[in-house]
């Protein structure tokens, strides 16, 4: 539609409707329809026939309005239509929805006819431009000073808009990752990029990639509307230091290089790098200052102990020796001295108790846990393919269940030996200090096992260092080997049970775990010797020092209290003693632990390669929209390309190329229903992953491009659904209100035949509250098709579907239905949305693998990927066709 004032009198200016141009002019002060019949003068508008012809020739100045509309510039023609939409929106509205109703009955009626129509109908530039991110996700480095974060404006260029921005924290913090940072974005006249400047801040040390929000807002926003999915964008702030630190790099590297990645135990320092791990763990704040509070609780412990030597020393050698006079007492008074000497014991103990149950609720266990979790389930995601085929899944749930705890066991270890090392101070201040205080002889008899039993420890620790780490690595390789046997046996359940194994399987399962069982039992045994050797040292000093010192007691030279205390002492030694050599123990015992979480938090990821390659679509969309009036209309008609594509992986620090041959030259139309075929495992599908950002091509090889602004899915032929209600698993990319809605989720999956008057199942389990009840009611055909509806309910801008009608949808219905809801996803630019704001929307294109006559005879355009041809159009004209079958009958 257009209306216009022209030469005083309102003009209604119809589109072309069965290849004749309709035009009305009415004179006067407004526009009414012919004997007040409003519907009737609608529908007259918008149809053809005689009764429209004889209107026509009426309206002798018909011409000349035709041609002011026809020739004016958009401008002029936008301003006359905000000036009708202010004075009659009734009527607009009126005649818009008649429109769209219209449409959509001829495209039931005729959906071949009608799809040429809408495929030639490009998105409508609103009269106020579409503000929003140029990308979204934006990947940084810590190292740069300050991110820029592209904004892009689609619409007409020619007039100023703004809008407002501000930041939000996510995983990241303003303040430790970035400054929180609030603004305003000008588009100027010309101007379809603009961008932002968010300051980063650079941590020293490793640091997990975190992540954060820039939000468009709504308020202030001047001569535009926001995006409907980019107006956030997410911001992941990339740190490339090794983990712990870079002080073993080399060591790390050499690891990460091998198959399967480990460390080679002799040449590798694990002690510097356990250190390095506690100076790491020591710098998070949260950690830091509850580790500080523990220290300073040991330390009153110790105190309190080296005040009970003193004390019992006093109590038996003053206040219980009745050949003291009572006048040398404070107080003069022994019943007095007694309750003050009781009393000061139970306000210590309350004391410490509190302290404790102080520690307690802030143990350095929780963050220190929670800080690793999170850094590795943010690594694992973000592994590129390599790693990801390297590292087996079992191996990120032991680093998660068992490797993480024991690693910050190992610090809680260090922290607890820094508390015992606080005790042989406080026994050596009582040494030294209790002679001076009792005016007794000092005897360096006393003293020898202080000095001796480092000596002695050390020694033993250096001879017993090997077999101890030996075994204790196999016991930990034996228990990993034990968590993969276990989920490879849960994961291959059904394969067993057809092929009737599981005799074969349980007793291989019953054999690594008893060979697990029978290490773990002698890395024990090695253990419990060393720890028993510390033990012995101090029985044996105190039996030495049991015969020497009593002799001195019954000579009177040395008192019965200090001689007590002494045999405390040395059995407090002991017990110091066995208690460091179990620490040491223990953090040793973490080294494994250490190996497997270093290896796992260092694994190569692919965000630097993201990184790069989002910034080529970025420069390639900027240049492509630049020096455009219109923007939209632009960005509509921007292809998508693909020439000579190569997939590169890592393998042993070895860079390799995937064999599969992609070269050729693929080039998309937006809008449209693409379908890749070809022989089965010669590349359909990595082009597919390419196409989607699921699998990364060399960015300094052949062409790449997809407009950066446009929202990608890949949807793998596997049906995953995780633990949640069928609503939330449906919904899960639903960011806006109206997808979600349950009332457009039913609509999709009635299209897709999973709710009809005679299946009721999927439209009950959508009402459950359960998390597991839902997934094992469901049939194989049932689950792929809540695959497919539930990328189709998230809507994005390019949807790459693997094997859509694969095993579990023979059934013909379900094929032409899976196409029908693939063909009105393209044609009408998502599912189950508003018909007549289509034109205001951007185009929805679709891609998918598939072999079947159906899907080539229903696509718009066909591609085969094979070794021999690389990439390569099929002309549907027959002759394509039956090579592309011949090809798919050689699977």
């Amino acid at each position: 539609l257009a209306f216009s004032n022209f030469g005083g009198s309102p003009v209604w200016h119809g589109d072309q409707v069965g290849g004749q141009r309709m035009k009305l002019l009415r004179r006067g002060s407004s526009v009414s329809s012919p004997k007040g019949d409003t519907n009737g003068y609608t529908k007259l508008l918008r149809g053809g026939g005689e009764a429209k012809s004889a209107l026509v020739s009426e309206c002798t100045e018909i011409e000349a309005v035709q041609d002011w509309l026809l020739s004016s510039n958009a401008n002029d023609v936008l301003q006359t239509l905000r000036a009708l939409s202010g004075q009659r929106p009734h009527l607009v509205r009126t005649v818009s929805v008649e429109m769209a109703s219209e449409k959509a009955r001829q495209q039931e009626s005729n959906p071949l006819s009608m799809r040429k129509h809408l495929a030639n109908d490009q998105p409508f530039s609103n009269v106020q431009p579409v503000v929003q991110f140029a990308m979204p996700l934006v990947i940084c480095s810590e190292d740069d000073v300050e991110l820029q974060v592209q904004l892009v404006r689609l619409g007409s260029v020619n007039s100023v808009s703004s809008v407002h921005f501000t930041t939000r924290d996510a995983t990241a913090k303003a303040g430790r990752e970035y400054i929180a940072t609030q603004g305003t974005v000008t588009f100027n006249p010309g101007d379809s990029m603009r961008w932002l400047t968010v300051p980063v801040i650079s941590l020293p040390g490793w640091n997990p990639t975190n992540d954060f929000q820039i939000e468009l807002l709504e308020e202030g926003v001047h001569n535009a509307v926001l995006g409907r999915y980019l107006k956030k964008t997410r911001v992941k702030v990339v740190n490339n230091d090794c983990f712990p630190t870079q002080t073993h790099k080399e060591h790390i590297i050499r690891a990460i290089q091998q198959s399967p990645p480990n460390m080679e135990g002799h040449l590798t320092p694990f002690w510097a790098m356990m250190l390095e791990y506690c100076k790491w763990n020591f710098n998070d704040p949260t950690v830091r200052k509850r580790t500080i509070k523990l220290v300073l609780f040991g330390g009153l412990h110790n105190a309190e102990f080296t005040l009970s030597l003193f004390l019992n020393v006093y109590l038996i050698d003053f206040i219980l020796n009745s050949d003291r006079d009572e006048e040398t007492l404070p107080f003069s008074n022994r019943m007095f001295t007694l309750i003050l000497v009781s009393s000061f014991k139970l306000f210590t103990m309350l004391l410490l108790h509190v302290c404790d149950w102080i520690s307690a609720g802030a143990g350095i266990v929780g963050p220190s846990q929670v800080m690793l979790h999170g850094a590795l389930i943010e690594r694992y995601l973000n592994y590129d393919e390599s790693t990801r085929k390297e590292i087996h899944p079992a191996e990120i749930t032991m680093g998660m269940m068992s490797d993480i705890p024991a690693l910050v066991a190992g610090y809680t270890n260090v922290v607890h030996g820094l508390q015992v090392m606080g005790r042989l101070v406080a026994m050596l201040v009582y040494q030294f200090s209790a002679p001076l205080l009792f005016h007794r002889h000092f005897m360096w008899e006393s003293m020898s096992l202080t000095f001796s039993f480092p000596v002695l420890a050390a020694v033993f620790l250096w001879m017993r260092d090997d077999i101890t780490a030996e075994v204790l690595d196999q016991a930990n390789r034996k228990f990993h080997r034990l968590a993969t046997q276990v989920q490879e046996t849960v994961r291959c359940y059904r394969i067993i049970a057809d092929f009737k194994k599981r005799g074969e399987f349980i007793s291989r399962l019953r054999g690594i775990s008893e060979d697990c069982m029978t290490s773990k039992a002698e890395a024990a045994i090695v253990v419990l010797n060393n720890i028993y050797y510390a033990t012995w040292i101090g029985a044996l000093a105190v039996a030495f020092y049991t015969l020497f010192g009593g002799k001195l007691v019954q000579q009177k030279i040395l008192p019965l209290g200090m001689f007590l205390a002494n045999i405390s002492i040395f059995n407090s030694y002991a017990e110091v003693w066995a208690g460091i050599y179990t620490i040491l123990l223990n953090v040793q015992n973490t080294f494994p632990a250490l190996e497997h979480v270093l290896v796992l938090l260092n694994m190569p990821i692919d965000l630097t390669h993201r990184r790069e390659i989002e910034e080529n679509r970025l420069q390639a969309t900027r240049a492509a929209l630049e020096g455009h009036q219109d923007t939209m209309q632009a960005a509509a008609s921007m292809p998508l390309v693909f020439e000579n594509i190569v997939v590169r992986y890592s393998k042993c620090g070895m860079e390799r190329v995937v064999p599969i041959n992609l070269s050729g030259r693929m080039v998309l139309q937006q809008g449209t229903l693409v379908c890749i075929a070809g022989p089965y495992g010669e590349g359909k599908s990595t082009l597919v992953r390419v196409v989607s950002g699921a699998s990364l091509p060399d960015p300094k090889v052949g062409k790449f491009h997809v407009p950066s602004y446009l929202r990608v899915l890949n949807v793998s032929a596997d049906a995953i659904f995780f633990k949640g209600t069928l609503m939330e698993n449906l919904t899960i990319d639903a960011s806006l209100a109206g997808d979600g809605k349950i009332e457009r989720v039913r609509a999709i999956l009635g299209r897709l035949k999973l709710i009809t008057p005679y299946k009721k199942n999927v439209e009950r389990l959508l009402t459950l509250d359960s998390v597991t009840e839902w997934s094992d009611s469901l049939s194989e055909a049932e689950r792929n098709l809540l695959n497919v509806s539930r990328a189709l309910i998230s809507n994005p801008n390019i949807l790459c579907i693997h094997k859509p009608m694969r095993v579990g949808m023979e059934s013909a219905e379900l094929v032409t239905a899976i196409l029908k809801a693939l063909r009105d996803f393209v044609d009408w630019r998502g599912l189950e949305q508003d018909a007549t704001t289509r034109h205001q929307r951007q185009p929805r294109t679709c891609i998918i693998t598939s072999n079947k006559q159906e899907a080539i005879d229903g696509s718009d355009c066909v591609y085969m990927a094979s070794k021999v041809d690389g990439i390569q159009a099929v002309p549907k004209d027959g002759t394509g066709i039956e090579q592309l079958l011949r090809a798919a009958a050689s699977d």
